[in-house]
């Protein structure tokens, strides 16, 4: 059981790092109007968020495997509060995809390092900083919800 532990919560930090850092990296990229850099991004984007969906989703089977040989009741109100706050995330980060993947295809359809009209608008859309923000709240509680286990 301790193995299985010691992977979920690797796991879900490589998740979660490799999610909010490549968000924050994007939105300061977004925010600066750096085309350049957003560009590169863009070419990695797909692949890296395939992965870190990945790693997040063996992280949750790693949390559910180790409920299971643990001493752990899957109906404990913080495990169900857990489940549905990992499925807002999963609803959230799902949800930003295809307005990352529009700017991605705006930037890619840029000449030059200069945003034509469509990718200036795009890019003052207050949309990825919301969802970026809300996803950080519900990172931190999920991680609050399993230390504390509250409920």
């Amino acid at each position: 059981m301790l193995i299985l532990k010691v992977l979920h919560i690797a796991s879900m930090f490589l998740a979660v790092t490799i999610l909010v850092g490549g968000e924050w990296f994007f939105l300061r990229a977004m925010r600066r109007a750096d085309v350049a850099a957003m560009r590169a991004f863009a070419r990695i984007y797909g692949r890296i968020d395939l992965l870190a969906v990945g790693v997040l989703s063996l992280g949750v089977l790693f949390g559910l495997a180790t409920a299971a040989t643990g001493a752990f009741d899957f109906s404990a109100r913080w495990l169900i509060a857990a489940y549905v706050l990992v499925i807002a995330l999963y609803a959230v980060g799902f949800s930003s995809t295809p307005f990352l993947l529009r700017v991605g295809r705006l930037v890619e359809a840029t000449p030059g390092d200069t945003p034509d009209a469509e990718l200036a608008a795009a890019l003052r859309s207050p949309r990825p900083v919301v969802t970026a923000l809300i996803s950080i709240v519900l990172y931190f509680l999920v991680i609050a919800d399993m230390v504390i286990k509250p409920f």
